[in-house]
């Protein structure tokens, strides 16, 4: 009974109900707290907005009320339909390219490029994972990580290489954030230029990344040579086909050539819009989904699935929409 009655205390609360409770909370201070602004200043050289802290004026004190929550988070839906959009299209983007097979003709033709090769393996594809995690959240490729684990497991590695292969591979670039929307978005609402600091965070992203391979070659080098110091060792009974998958998949073609191209380049024109031309969260979204129409038609995607594709994106990140609303409505 009292394991029971204890469980409650054991689950970690959602994101989304953390917040909850900060908007509750910041309801609750504006019945306490006096109202108040401070004076706004832009660079018109940077573009960079600040806070004069000495321009605080007492304003008339408005009290929030529990009935008027659910404007405010329209209101906060509105105001952030641009970061909504930018999430949306990068999915529908990352889709679009997974539906064509190229991820895994690619994945599939290191395989057999580098068999007997396995550090460099795993080398290349942590670097390629982390080159996508460029453009969507490391939890967009979940999906990816069984694939990735047989791989490593089928090589003489254990299943905590493949998912680190996948996971942490991405949350190098998620955690520096160069050039992904996660950066945008939040120098988009703190009034900071759009992947401004880019030469730092690539620093960053290469320290990270350079920890993660070798750490993960170490660790690898180490249960190669004696499987019994896996963490993994004895759990379950894995399964080693994919070698053979891996061996009857079809080949890089050129139209997996052209679409790797097509997303490069668009990757190039929003790293240059965004330093030079001065782009925002709407040019990005724009050229995600123009990225995403162009490979599918290159690969002669049927037109209903792309439209199957676009309502996948939107439920697939509903989550992270309720969250991002959610939280910019604590400032309104």
């Amino acid at each position: 009974m009292k394991a029971h009655n204890n469980r409650f205390l054991r689950k970690i609360p959602s994101a989304a109900f953390l917040i909850f409770l900060i908007i509750l909370l910041a309801m609750i201070c504006t019945w306490i707290i006096p109202g108040g602004t401070y004076e706004e200043i832009v660079d018109p050289l940077t573009g960079i907005s600040s806070i004069n802290a000495d321009s605080f004026i007492n304003t008339d004190h408005v009290s929030v009320m529990p009935w008027q929550i659910p404007l405010i988070l329209v209101n906060s839906a509105m105001k952030s339909i641009s970061i909504i959009l930018l999430i949306i299209s990068g999915t529908f983007m990352v889709i679009c390219c997974s539906e064509t097979g190229m991820f895994d003709a690619i994945i599939a033709s290191l395989c057999r490029r580098f068999e007997g090769k396995e550090s460099t393996l795993i080398v290349l594809v942590t670097i390629t994972f982390s080159l996508f995690g460029f453009i969507v959240p490391p939890q967009c490729f979940i999906a990816f990580t069984g694939t990735i684990i047989l791989l490593s497991i089928s090589i003489g590695y254990d299943a905590i290489v493949g998912l680190s292969i996948v996971m942490l591979g991405t949350a190098c670039s998620a955690i520096s954030g160069p050039i992904n929307s996660i950066t945008a978005i939040c120098q988009n609402l703190v009034g900071l230029p759009i992947y401004s600091g880019i030469g730092v965070r690539f620093i960053a992203f290469a320290i990270l990344l350079s920890v993660t391979i070798v750490h993960t070659l170490i660790y690898g080098k180490r249960i190669k040579n004696d499987p019994a110091k896996s963490f993994m060792h004895g759990i379950g009974n894995p399964t080693t086909d994919y070698q053979d998958h891996a061996k009857t998949s079809r080949a890089i073609n050129l139209t997996d050539w052209i679409n790797l191209t097509v997303v490069v380049a668009v990757f190039a024109v929003i790293v240059i819009g965004c330093t030079f031309w001065g782009w925002g969260t709407n040019e990005i979204s724009a050229m995600m989904i123009s990225c995403g129409i162009i490979v599918s038609v290159f690969s002669r995607t049927k037109f209903q699935s792309v439209i199957q594709y676009a309502n996948k994106s939107v439920t697939s990140v509903a989550g992270m929409i309720i969250i991002i609303v959610m939280a910019n409505a604590i400032g309104l």
